[in-house]
C-alpha cells in the first residue's frame, strides 16, 4: 500500500499541473454535459496559459539579468 502510494506521488510529480488537472476533473466522474465539459477545459486551459506566461517573464528577466 505505502509502495502504491509512493509511486502514486512520483507520476504526480513528473506529470505537469496542467495533466494533473484534467486527470483528477476526469477521475471525479461529475457526468457533465458538452458545454459544462467545454467550459471547464476553457477554465484550464486559461490558467494552463496564464502559468506559461508567468514562466515566460520570469525567463526573460532572469535572462536579461544575466545578459548584461
Amino acid at each position: 500500500m505505502v509502495e502504491q502510494k509512493e509511486n502514486h506521488i512520483k507520476e504526480e510529480v513528473a506529470k505537469s499541473n496542467l495533466s494533473a488537472a484534467f486527470e483528477r476533473k476526469r477521475e471525479l466522474n461529475l457526468n457533465l454535459n458538452i458545454e459544462q465539459s467545454l467550459a471547464i477545459n476553457d477554465i484550464l486551459c486559461d490558467l494552463a496559459n496564464q502559468e506559461f506566461a508567468k514562466g515566460l517573464d520570469k525567463g526573460y528577466e532572469i535572462g536579461t539579468k544575466y545578459n548584461k
